[in-house]
């Protein structure tokens, strides 16, 4: 009876330390990483996951807005929000700068679908322009 009872212990311990690994390792992949080279983010963006954040956004220039690394085909519908004071322009560029895609126009509290990303086409980064500078709440969906 004694040594069942170790090995359940030992099992139960095993898998108890296997639930918590797994929960880990998920809470640090819902995040994305935040790419601002030309912009300070203060939200965070969730590429692949519904998701929203705040982005400065300069006049006149292309900002980055987020970056990910894609396994599965994609085509991210990006919503910007109504509060925004302007129209944005979005386009999606590979890891050696080239637009993937087209590039789209949204108005302030309208949605577009952007282009298919392919699957496992290294990193892309999303990123926006503005005729005004300001914070612009960005959504991914």
């Amino acid at each position: 009876m004694k040594r069942k009872s170790g090995k359940l212990l030992i099992v139960t311990g095993v898998c108890a330390l296997l639930a918590v690994s797994l929960i880990a390792a998920l809470a640090g992949k819902s995040k994305s990483e935040i790419i601002a080279a030309d912009s300070v983010v203060q939200g965070q963006i969730q590429p692949h996951v519904n998701g929203s954040g705040t982005v400065y956004l300069a006049a006149n220039q292309w900002c980055n807005v987020t970056s990910s690394n894609n396994v599965f085909p994609y085509k991210p519908k990006i919503t910007n929000d109504a509060s925004n004071p302007c129209y944005i322009k979005l386009r999606i560029v590979n890891e050696v700068g080239e637009v993937v895609g087209k590039e789209k126009e949204v108005e302030a509290g309208k949605s577009v679908t952007m282009d298919n990303i392919p699957a496992f086409s290294g990193t892309y980064t999303l990123q926006a322009y503005s005729e005004k500078e300001g914070n612009f709440t960005i959504s991914i969906d």
